[in-house]
């Protein structure tokens, strides 16, 4: 399922489809409950060799797709971001779910490419887990937190 969900958040920022072939790029996709509205607010990042963005999702009143998007450029030089030793530690859980319980909070859709190899993770509330994944998940978010 959280396949699809970086698809649709992807698409209504008018951002293309990551393959296997795209280049290196990691695509965050953070939501938290918010108990007003829809109930959920999701913020994206989206990270290149070149340059860094953050991408706002707007919700239709119903909560279903299409939704809309727009991402700006954050910071178009990042120096000293090492990407790769952050996404090491994740490979061993591509394209799995995790988390240790906690409800409601924060959660993440990664949609990542590394190496040739494109890969999708969702982890919720990584930042209250214990695990070495949700470690490695929160290590990744609080890295490109530092690129604003």
């Amino acid at each position: 399922m959280f396949q699809n969900v970086v698809g649709q958040l992807a698409t209504a920022s008018k951002l293309a489809a990551l393959t296997d072939e795209s280049g290196n790029e990691i695509r965050i996709w953070q939501s938290a409950a918010t108990f007003v509205g829809r109930g959920v607010e999701t913020v994206g990042y989206v990270i290149t060799a070149s340059q860094a963005s953050r991408c706002k999702i707007e919700y239709p009143e119903d909560g279903q797709p299409p939704f809309k998007g727009e991402c700006t450029v954050m910071r178009k030089e990042l120096r000293g971001f090492t990407a790769a030793t952050l996404l090491e530690p994740l490979l061993p859980y591509a394209n799995t779910e995790m988390g240790c319980g906690v409800v409601d909070g924060v959660w993440y859709d990664m949609d990542i490419v590394h190496n040739g190899k494109r890969f999708v993770i969702s982890a919720s509330n990584p930042d209250s887990c214990t695990d070495d994944g949700s470690n490695s998940v929160s290590a990744l978010i609080e890295a490109v937190y530092r690129l604003k």
